[in-house]
Formats: structure tokens, C-alpha cells, sequence
């Protein structure tokens, strides 16, 4: 008799103890939710047009283009070259006609180039566009959860900045895209996001 008095006193104390432990952390549950949580701000337009990262991708591209360019100025004073050669000679004739052929392969091997080194500056761009908004998010992440912030959302600059500049498509499409219609400077980590990406 007194064994099972003794079993239902620790049962009775095994209980009373997890009420409490589960009341306590219902409680710090409770007052961590409460709590508001931490919200930053980046413009990531801005850090994708200003960073270090972005000045040397622009820069490459840019002697990129002016090779490609005087290559094709080579190709097209060659073509009207070959278009002055090509009146010296007696229309119908087999050389009249050979140079015609090769002329009109050059025309068209141009043409090919033109658009294919503007295809591939294009998805050079989105290439690199992706990999730094990669970058831009990763260094928000890591500075997000070094300073125990909650959210961090996209600002992009003022928008009363940009309506005067703006057509009326890129209007609408800016308003509908536009999350964050206010925010105080104290909550942008817009430069330390963009000395990160320039670190990375």
C-alpha cells in the first residue's frame, strides 16, 4: 500500500513538473512571437548598377563590343569592296557571276554574325544578371541573420523620382510590382549588402 502511495506521488509530481515546463515554454513561445519582428530593406536595383562587380562586367563588355564592331566594319568595307570590284565586270558573265555568289555569301555571313553577337551579348547580360542577383541574395541572407533580421524586402528608389521619366506601360508595371511604399532610412541595408556582393 504504502509502494503505491509513493508511485502516485512521483506520478503526481511527474505531472505537476511538465505543466509547468510546458507552461513556460508556451510563455517564451508566446513572447517571441509578440515581439515585432526585426524588417530591412535593399534596393537591389541599385546595388545591380552600382556595384564594383558591375563596372568591370560593363567595361568588358564594352571592349567586347568595339572588337565585334570593327570586325564587322572589316566585313561590311570588304563587302563594298568586292560590291565596286563587281560593276568592273560584264553582267552574265561566269566571273560576273562567281563574284555575285561569294558577294551575296559575305552579305549573308555578315547578317549571320550581326545577329548572332547580338544574341550572345544578350544572354551574356542575363548570365551575369543572374549570378549577381545570386550574390546580392546570398549577402542578404548572411547579414540578415548575423543582425537577427526577420524580413528583408526589395525598396527600389523613390518612385516620384521615376514617373516623370516613365511611359505609361513602365508606369503601370512599376506600381504593380512596387511591395514597400515607405520605409524609414534607418531600416535600409542597401550599403552593406553592396560592400558584401563587392567583396564576394
Amino acid at each position: 500500500m504504502r509502494n503505491k502511495s509513493v508511485v502516485i506521488l512521483l506520478l503526481v509530481c511527474v505531472f505537476l513538473m511538465s505543466i509547468v515546463i510546458m507552461d513556460k515554454t508556451s510563455a517564451e513561445s508566446k513572447a517571441k512571437f509578440q515581439q515585432a519582428p526585426k524588417i530591412a530593406v535593399v534596393n537591389v536595383r541599385y546595388i545591380l548598377q552600382t556595384s564594383k562587380k558591375y563596372t568591370e562586367f560593363m567595361t568588358q563588355m564594352q571592349s567586347d563590343v568595339e572588337k565585334i564592331q570593327a570586325d564587322l566594319k572589316a566585313l561590311n568595307e570588304e563587302i563594298q569592296k568586292d560590291g565596286k570590284a563587281l560593276e568592273t565586270r560584264v553582267k552574265g558573265s561566269s566571273d560576273y557571276l562567281d563574284m555575285t555568289r561569294k558577294l551575296m555569301e559575305k552579305e549573308a555571313n555578315l547578317e549571320a554574325k550581326k545577329e548572332f553577337e547580338k544574341n550572345l551579348m544578350s544572354l551574356r547580360e542575363k548570365q551575369w544578371t543572374e549570378g549577381m542577383y545570386e550574390k546580392i541574395s546570398e549577402s542578404i541572407k548572411d547579414l540578415a541573420v548575423a543582425k537577427g533580421i526577420s524580413i528583408v524586402l526589395d525598396g527600389n528608389a523613390d518612385l516620384t523620382r521615376e514617373i516623370p521619366a516613365m511611359n505609361s506601360k513602365e508606369l503601370v508595371l512599376t506600381i504593380r510590382t512596387r511591395k514597400v511604399m515607405y520605409y524609414d532610412e534607418s531600416v535600409d541595408m542597401t550599403d552593406e549588402v553592396l560592400a558584401a556582393v563587392d567583396a564576394k
